[in-house]
């Protein structure tokens, strides 16, 4: 197992919804804890939303920069996506359109 892992995090962070920034904090305390050392790039509107969390190296990244996006994700071993509606209605989505059963847990 690697000692030092990106991860990328995506969601609606930055927009002043105490919701996700909670389950930000909360996915980025899990990392901190079982995978600590790891570089963490939070797709986010604003830095100001990332909270630092100890163990682990925080950064930001704009999710309206397309470039910023894709070069975070290319870095990564890792996506997380924070879930709510990012991932609603997805599954039936990928499940029409290729026919393999998508299961998400949120």
């Amino acid at each position: 197992m690697k000692n030092r892992y990106n991860i990328v995090i995506g969601g609606y962070y930055g927009f002043g919804s105490m919701g996700d920034e909670a389950v930000l904090y909360s996915i980025l305390s899990g990392i901190a804890k079982r995978l600590p050392g790891s570089r963490v790039t939070v797709l986010s509107r604003s830095p100001c939303s990332i909270p630092k969390i100890s163990g682990i190296e925080t950064a930001f990244k704009s999710r309206t920069n397309p470039l910023s996006v894709v070069s975070a994700l290319l870095a990564a071993d890792l996506y997380i996506s924070g879930g709510g509606s990012l991932v609603w209605g997805l599954d039936k989505l990928i499940t029409s359109r290729t026919g393999i059963e998508a299961v998400i847990v949120d």
